[in-house]
């Protein structure tokens, strides 16, 4: 019968009876005839026949792929993935460059080198982005620093929001945004009290909020965070300044 020892994060149907499980796995059946060549699952890796295997008795394990020399393992099903120039089928990729997506934020790139196959490490690397964001309850004026983080405050140019970058990951500032009640107005991003020429700007005749991206800026751990009001014209209140931090796994 086909067997179905994975390990359990190599479960990917709804139940753990081999019936149920999807073909396409391609399980290790000792009862079943192999050729030189073929490849099985077995035990969350991937073996291929290199000898012919006959079949044995229903339970008789002793040509088992982690047990018989007939067998080579040729994949980690837990971080690797075979690439075969060859094949057209979708489990494989066919011959060339290939772009392997993991996830959202990691892309693997292989470049086959006249090899049948070719194996591919898969890292991945998790991202997420948080707002820093403050605000002014009144007009604003070119040149201020007028912002506040919570409680009114016209925060002085030096001070501001520090921020916390853990360890094992990396931070940039990648976009600002801004949003204004009347008028328009441009807000430009301050760290550790220095003005980095990046900005966000509105007008409330086309919009009253504008995202944007900014050239990215390497943020380090307990840097502050400010903002500054570059110019403006008509506005009112609420103002909301908002920059995005991206967070990297290293």
């Amino acid at each position: 019968m086909p067997r179905t020892q994975v390990k359990s994060q190599n479960i990917l149907d709804h139940s753990l009876t081999g019936a149920s499980f999807r073909s396409e796995f391609n399980y290790y059946d000792e009862t079943r005839n192999y050729s030189s060549g073929d490849t099985v699952n077995w035990q969350g890796d991937v073996y291929e026949a290199v000898n012919d295997i006959t079949p044995r008795a229903e339970g008789d394990l002793s040509e088992a792929p982690d047990v018989s020399s007939n067998w080579q393992k040729i994949v980690d099903l837990n971080n690797r993935l075979i690439i075969s120039k060859d094949s057209t089928n979708l489990q494989n990729t066919p011959h060339g460059t290939i772009n392997f997506k993991e996830s959202s934020d990691a892309i693997i790139n292989a470049v086959d080198a006249g090899n049948d196959t070719a194996d591919v490490s898969i890292t991945v690397k998790h991202k997420y982005m948080v707002p820093i964001w403050a605000e002014e309850n009144a007009g604003l004026k070119a040149g201020n620093t007028e912002w506040a983080f919570g409680n009114g405050a016209n925060t002085p140019i030096q001070d501001g929001l520090t921020v916390f970058v853990p360890n094992g990951y990396s931070c940039k500032a990648i976009a600002m945004s801004l949003t204004i009640h009347a008028g328009s107005a441009e807000v430009e991003l301050v760290i550790n009290g220095t003005r980095t020429g990046e900005s966000v700007a509105t007008d409330t005749a086309v919009s009253n909020g504008n995202a944007t991206t900014i050239n990215p800026i390497t943020i380090n751990n307990s840097d502050r965070i400010n903002f500054r009001t570059k110019a403006a014209s008509g506005t009112d209140n609420p103002n909301v300044a908002t920059v995005w931090l991206e967070f990297t796994q290293l």
